[in-house]
């Protein structure tokens, strides 16, 4: 089957993430399409290998993939089954929605991806609405599909961290919803009548009806599928776009005459009637994806109407919705003109917007003649007395006051109907954002309104031409939004290591005449150079460490406004250090909350508190600061500690108190040895899992004998050139001994004993440890299993341990599956010369 080849693939890239996979049914049974397919309570505890994962999806061909959630994955989910629930927790929460995020194929319901550290503990919940997936549960994850079902990633983001805090607002969140949600209602009967459908279904309010006709034809085309996936994919559509069960039931009698696309067992036309009509009750027994009551523009008809600079009939749209005009409605221009006055919006727009023409050539604007309006010059003609002297006039009609119009006929316009726009423009319906009322003033206050809209509602790395083609507008004109606008926008660089080796291919042929925006050279120190060849071999001849960065898209967000203190006398001077939301301390009821307005980010102050650092963290930074002698700000010292941790901000300050007074700038030579060490931003080339290992093993070492800790620039060389298996079962081995005179000795000691066992016992193991080490340096050019064992068997596992922990220690390899068969290759020759 083509869906099992396809799964294969996609789940040895989660098993690489560290995700615990497991195969459900799916496609290949239907009707257990989300159960387990092997029993999966051994993967609670333990990763499938790749040799299960191609018996399961290549071999027995099942038709779904699933992640196991809990300590295994460090994975949970937040999975909503209620789309206002969602919509509430992205509005209260925003931050924590800007993660992976994956549509459901069920009912197209988000699931959350948060990544749960080790030193966190949660528990699986399951309320009405929401259920927090962890411990004991499974997600099915993309690409599972079959024929009227897909998985699949709604926002391709990283998973986020989170940290106690947040765990707290997310159960806090929680809580509330179980303490405040309504009954869930009784169930209804499991035949339900035509009659009991249409009382219990009444027609949606502001909404044009469906014709019945194009339902029908719409069902006969998806019938090839089968008449009952037509029938379901049918009534999906149809409560989409403002159906009600009345509509649906006209499908009633075609479903019934519709013959089975392939063998199909033989039914009598009651019964299909009866699976017609549970049909169209399970469907309309959901919510409809659309809203009932629409508040706010679709941005996608937003944006299609910017790209056809056609500002004014946006506005005024915007005007007629904020007014609560809907679709079947009718306006005349003086009206239309009183309405847009209130909101800045002048009679120059209002002109325009009634003569604009979509795409296919037709008005937004319908002009429709008054019922029973004729003019007087119209009825004179109509009566044969044309000829006549004006005073029949005053005998045969009533004589009405003289107007501007002279008799002419006033024209009255149809309000346009939004989901009809959307399908005249090609755009599918998306949720609008709110937008405040005096944005509507000017053009240019609109369009920044837009802008500032999207930050805030999905931060992240745009490009600024993206952004200005989505305002139909310029990239300069952008940058001008940017400046006035509460938004914090980050640089962000594509950093590359320069050695001996790579810097002739660093830069295009044409190195002399090369000035890319954004590019440069930076060494050790922050100190900038123009992106030249001959500049970084000059620099490194004189042993600087060189970085190429070349500029890449900027990170927006909305920068919060500070919520100062009430009961503080003195106004605090604003701290530089991070900022996250701050839960309410008294949240407001759901009810409450989902009936207030939403307010413009552009106006909206989000108040927030500032997150101090640990205890262990601001002494650190405290005596950093008193190091450096007045040379280095307290602000950078805390900069510094968040940066690169507080372990190596330790180290650099006790060599700084070992130099003395031959440091006669302290704050030159911290940052210099910081960027030296550990890298130009703050990376050790480790995952974070043996960034963790490391951790525990310097904590492990310091707590038994302070005075001869290890320094953690050692532990990080031990942790990138043995891994974190050996680290583990070194601090496990110290810990279960209790007198050990010199723990950083007797850890060596292990550690060495470990590889020298691993060198020569293990080389499946060692095997694991090359792939490893090649995936996390460059995913796109892993190694294959069938090449490392070939390496290890070929060259022995010691020359393959020495150069993994060469492959490691370097920095900027594009390539390191190339790297290590060129090392073991001269490694390997240089020792037959020599021998």
């Amino acid at each position: 089957m083509q869906f099992s080849a396809d799964l294969y693939p996609e789940a040895l890239k989660y098993l690489e993430q560290g995700y615990s996979v497991i195969p459900v049914y799916g496609a290949s049974r239907p009707d257990r399409f989300k159960a387990a397919a092997v029993r999966w309570t051994r993967y609670q505890r333990e990763h499938a290998n790749p040799a299960q994962l191609n018996d399961w999806f290549n071999r027995k061909q099942f038709g779904g993939l699933a992640i196991v959630c809990g300590q295994v994955s460090r994975l949970a989910v937040l999975d909503f089954d209620n789309m206002a629930l969602a919509e509430l927790f992205y509005n209260l929460h925003p931050d924590l929605a800007h993660t992976r995020i994956v549509r459901s194929g069920g009912r197209g319901l988000p699931h959350f991806y948060y990544h749960i550290p080790a030193n966190l503990t949660t528990h699986s919940r399951s309320i009405n609405g929401v259920d927090w997936q962890y411990n004991g549960r499974y997600v099915i994850a993309p690409p599972t599909s079959d024929a009227d079902r897909q998985w699949q990633v709604a926002q391709a983001a990283p998973v986020k961290i989170l940290s106690q805090k947040d765990l707290d607002r997310i159960m806090a969140f929680l809580n509330q919803v179980n303490e405040q949600q309504p009954a869930i209602a009784a169930p209804q009967p499991d035949t339900p009548t035509i009659a009991h459908l249409s009382a219990n279904f009444p027609p949606l309010a502001n909404i044009a009806p469906v014709d019945p006709d194009i339902a029908i034809v719409r069902y006969r085309q998806l019938a090839t599928e089968g008449r009952n996936n037509a029938l379901f994919k049918t009534c999906i559509w149809l409560r989409n776009h403002g159906g009600t069960v009345a509509d649906a039931l006209c499908l009633v009698e075609p479903h019934i005459h519709q013959p089975a696309a392939n063998d199909h067992r033989r039914e009598s036309a009651q019964q299909r009637r009866d699976e017609a009509i549970r049909t169209i009750y399970s469907v309309f027994s959901r919510a409809s994806r659309y809203p009932t009551a629409i508040k706010s523009m679709p941005n996608s008809l937003r944006e299609a109407l910017l790209k056809h600079q056609q500002m004014a009939a946006l506005r005024v749209i915007e005007v007629l919705i904020r007014e609560g005009y809907t679709p079947e409605q009718t306006i005349t221009r003086k009206t239309l003109l009183n309405l847009v006055r209130r909101y800045g919006v002048g009679d120059w727009s209002v002109r325009v917007a009634l003569h604009t023409q979509s795409p296919t050539g037709e008005l937004i604007f319908l002009p429709l003649p008054p019922e029973n309006a004729v003019s007087a010059k119209s009825a004179i003609a109509a009566s044969g007395n044309a000829g006549k002297p004006s005073e029949l006039n005053a005998i045969e009609f009533t004589v009405t006051e003289p107007t501007r119009n002279r008799g002419r006929v006033g024209v009255t316009y149809r309000v346009p109907c939004l989901r009809g726009l959307c399908s005249l423009y090609g755009v599918q319906w998306s949720p609008g954002d709110a937008i405040a009322d005096e944005a509507l003033c000017r053009v240019s206050c609109f369009r920044r309104a837009l802008h500032v809209a999207l930050i805030a509602r999905r931060p992240g790395l745009y490009s600024r031409g993206w952004l200005a083609n989505r305002l139909g507008v310029t990239a300069r004109t952008i940058a001008r939004y940017n400046q006035v606008s509460p938004l914090q926008i980050t640089p962000t660089y594509f950093e590359q290591f320069l050695s001996w080796k790579n810097v002739q291919h660093a830069f295009p042929e044409d190195a002399a005449d090369y000035r890319p925006h954004g590019a440069f050279l930076e060494d050790e120190t922050g100190k900038r150079y123009p992106p030249r060849v001959e500049i970084a071999t000059w620099l490194m001849r004189r042993k600087h460490t060189i970085v190429y960065k070349r500029r890449g898209f900027n990170q927006y967000s909305v920068r919060p406004a500070i919520q100062m203190m009430p009961s503080s006398p003195v106004a605090m001077p604003l701290s530089p250090e991070p900022i996250m939301i701050k839960p309410s301390s008294a949240p407001l009821p759901i009810a409450d909350i989902a009936a207030t307005p939403v307010q413009s980010p552009s106006a909206l102050a989000v108040p927030v508190v500032v997150t101090a650092l640990t205890p262990s963290q601001q002494a650190i930074a405290d005596r950093l600061y008193a190091l450096a002698q007045g040379q280095l700000s307290h602000v950078r010292a805390i900069t510094l500690v968040r940066e690169y941790g507080q372990y190596a901000v330790e180290d650099v300050a006790d060599t700084l108190v070992a130099r003395g007074d031959a440091v006669t700038n302290p704050a030159a030579f911290v940052v210099s040895l910081l960027r030296a060490r550990y890298g130009s931003a703050g990376q050790f080339g480790l995952t974070e899992d043996e960034l963790l290992a490391a951790e525990m093993l310097y904590v492990a070492v310091a707590s038994r004998q302070p005075a001869r800790k290890m320094r953690w620039q050692k532990v990080i060389h031990l942790v990138r050139d043995y891994g974190r298996v050996v680290i583990q079962q070194a601090i496990a081995a110290l810990r279960e001994t209790p007198n050990v005179t010199n723990p950083a000795g007797f850890v060596m000691k292990h550690i060495q004993q470990g590889q020298a066992a691993t060198n020569e016992q293990r080389p499946e193991q060692v095997v694991t440890l090359l792939m490893e080490a090649v995936r996390s340096l460059a995913p796109d050019h892993a190694m294959a299993k069938p090449k490392a064992v070939e390496l290890v068997n070929r060259y022995g596992t010691g020359l393959v341990m020495q150069a993994i922990r060469v492959l490691k220690a370097r920095h900027g390899i594009e390539n390191p599956a190339g790297f290590v068969v060129v090392y073991l290759r001269s490694s390997a020759k240089k020792a037959q010369q020599q021998a």
